[in-house]
Formats: structure tokens, C-alpha cells, sequence
């Protein structure tokens, strides 16, 4: 395992796009039980519905969603209109249909974009963004990923918030269990999270938003900045 203070080479464009490409539509179809359901409560130990309650408590009528999924949360949160402004942001276009059909009642605008790429985007400005469960499928470690924040802020108006969640490796508790789970989907390239560190990840936060902070539930930190 590297050093996390050893300087990381920059991911070559096939690193970048390894984590997304297993998400197909054979594991979309089972990913909210088996990931949001079984692996989030018996090996992250944080259950869905912590952060189904934290996307409530920030998520706006203008929201931009970076690494949909299925589009679990978005259906299933409480915006503050029946008619939110709704963008989705993946490099996977299996995860963005399957998102935008689940979401058909909002007509969500999508976007297939890289999030290790400045995210070149004609439209407005967001209230909030969401990067849920995408920082710990990037290459790299949190210092360097955290490049995604300094591309996704200028999307943001002033008093907007960017918030998310993301397993790490290092700064938390882990059981035998979940520690050779995340190995193996860290060999298997799903995963690219054996050098996050929680303390990292709070440095990095507070370098970009005055107003910021990060939970820990399990082994999965909840974030929040405020631009």
C-alpha cells in the first residue's frame, strides 16, 4: 500500500473510468438491496435510511446529482417543491437512463461527464450537488480527488451546498468483514479507497468551504460544504 504523504501519479484516462464501468444494467437492477441494503448495513454499518436523512437535510429545488446509481435517493428524498429543477451528472449512461427513467416525473436533464475533467456545463447554477458514493470509486487518495470539489463549486450559487457520503480506510472502524470486502472490491477495481483517510478528507473540505463538516457513521463519512 503507498504512502498517503508519497506524491500520486496523475490516473491515466482508463484509471478513471475502471470504477464505473461494472455498474451495467444486470447489477443496477440489484444494486439497491444488495448495496444500499446488505452491504450498507452489515458491512459499512451505515445504514441507507442515515443517509436518505442526510440528502433531506440538504437537498434543495435546484439540484444537480453527480454519480446517480440508480437514482435511490433522488425518488425517495423530500424536495421542497413538487417541481424541482433537477440535473444528473455520470460517466455511465446505463446509471443515467436508468436514473432519468426512474425520475421521469421531474424530466431531469443529463449529462455524461468525467468528474476528474473541469466540468464544462451550459446552464444555471445549482443550489445544491450531490456526489454520493463516488469519491471512494476514484483513483487516487482524498487529497487528490478532491479535485472534484474545485470542479463542481463554480456550479454552485452563493450559499449552495455540496454534500455527499464516501467509505473510507483509514480514520475509521472497520470489522474483519468489511475490511476484506473493501480489499476485494478494491482488487476488483470497483473501489479505489485502501488510502482515504477521514482527516484527509476534513483537511479538504476546509481548504474549499468556511462552512463545512463530516460525520461518521460506520466506516462512511457525510459531508457537507457551504459555498
Amino acid at each position: 500500500m503507498p504512502n498517503q504523504n508519497s506524491a500520486v501519479a496523475e490516473p491515466s484516462p482508463g484509471e478513471t473510468r475502471a470504477g464505473y464501468t461494472v455498474y451495467n444494467r444486470a447489477l443496477l437492477s440489484i444494486y439497491d438491496p444488495c448495496v444500499l441494503g446488505f452491504l450498507c448495513r452489515f458491512m459499512w454499518k451505515c445504514r441507507s435510511r442515515h443517509l436518505l436523512e442526510f440528502y433531506n437535510r440538504h437537498v434543495t429545488s435546484n439540484h444537480l446529482d453527480v454519480g446517480v446509481g440508480t437514482g435511490y435517493f433522488l425518488e425517495h428524498c423530500k424536495f421542497p417543491t413538487d417541481t424541482p429543477r433537477i440535473a444528473l451528472i455520470d460517466l455511465n449512461t446505463n446509471s443515467l437512463d436508468v436514473t432519468k427513467k426512474r425520475l421521469s416525473r421531474y424530466a431531469p436533464a443529463t449529462y455524461r461527464r468525467d468528474v476528474l475533467d473541469p466540468i464544462d456545463m451550459d446552464t444555471q447554477p445549482f443550489d445544491s450537488v450531490a456526489i454520493n458514493g463516488l469519491l471512494h470509486c476514484l483513483p487516487g487518495t482524498i487529497r487528490t480527488k478532491s479535485v472534484v470539489f474545485d470542479h463542481f463549486k463554480p456550479l454552485l450559487n452563493p450559499g449552495g451546498v455540496i454534500f455527499g457520503c464516501t467509505i473510507l480506510n483509514k480514520g475509521v472502524k472497520k470489522s474483519r468483514p468489511a475490511q476484506w470486502t473493501m480489499n476485494w472490491l478494491n482488487r476488483q477495481k470497483v473501489f479505489a479507497n485502501l488510502d482515504d483517510d477521514l482527516g484527509d478528507l476534513r483537511e479538504e473540505l476546509s481548504k474549499r468551504f468556511r462552512d463545512n463538516d463530516v460525520q461518521v457513521i460506520g466506516c462512511m463519512a457525510l459531508f457537507w460544504g457551504r459555498k
